[in-house]
């Protein structure tokens, strides 16, 4: 006698699939459908680089130890060149580190995320598709919902994020209504 595999169910793909549906998502729902390119997860990820603070303590830190250092007889008498030094060395630490990332970016060209998404915000989670995987990421396991210049941004950790870019909406007032819809069912999935 052949017995289903209770555990199966959780490991299938979600009921409603996404890009093979011609109708209207479901209800108190949003789906887009958009192309992501090399040029919009480049800009997402020096964006997101420049906005983190931790990385700027971390290279603020590098420079004024590098620095002082490097001129530890002298601090006392000259305390304005060696912040003015210091400020160089962190000008130099963001600029070697942002150049890593571009060739980091760059050299995952054959990067699946790279494709056509279909994404929905459904009542239970955020929703999204490409010809490599069909996800589902439940409210409660959002991390943060943000907005950078030219995207939307649902992180599902700290360090990993869907980014929606601003073309894939009808135009501000879906945008707004997107990143609103988003960010409040996140929340309130915390709350609960």
């Amino acid at each position: 006698m052949n017995h289903p595999d209770p555990l199966a169910s959780l490991y299938a793909p979600p009921q409603a699939a996404l890009a093979d549906k011609a109708a209207q998502p479901p209800e108190g729902s949003m789906r887009l459908e958009y192309e992501l390119h090399m040029r919009d997860l480049l800009r997402f990820r020096l964006l997101h680089f420049i906005a983190s603070r931790r990385f700027h303590v971390i290279a603020a830190c590098w420079a004024l130890g590098m620095v002082a250092f490097a001129w530890s007889g002298s601090l006392l008498e000259n305390p304005g060149g060696y912040l003015g030094w210091a400020l160089v060395a962190y000008v130099c630490f963001l600029a070697c580190l942002l150049a890593m990332q571009v060739v980091g970016t760059y050299l995952q060209r054959k990067n699946n995320f790279l494709t056509h998404h279909a994404c929905e915000l459904r009542e239970d989670g955020f929703y999204d598709e490409t010809a490599y995987f069909r996800g589902i990421h439940y409210w409660k396991g959002i991390a943060r919902v943000t907005q950078r210049p030219g995207f939307v941004a649902i992180y599902v950790q700290s360090q990993a994020a869907y980014i929606v870019p601003d073309r894939a909406f009808a135009g501000e007032t879906q945008r707004s209504r997107f990143l609103d819809m988003a960010a409040r069912r996140a929340a309130a999935a915390k709350q609960a």
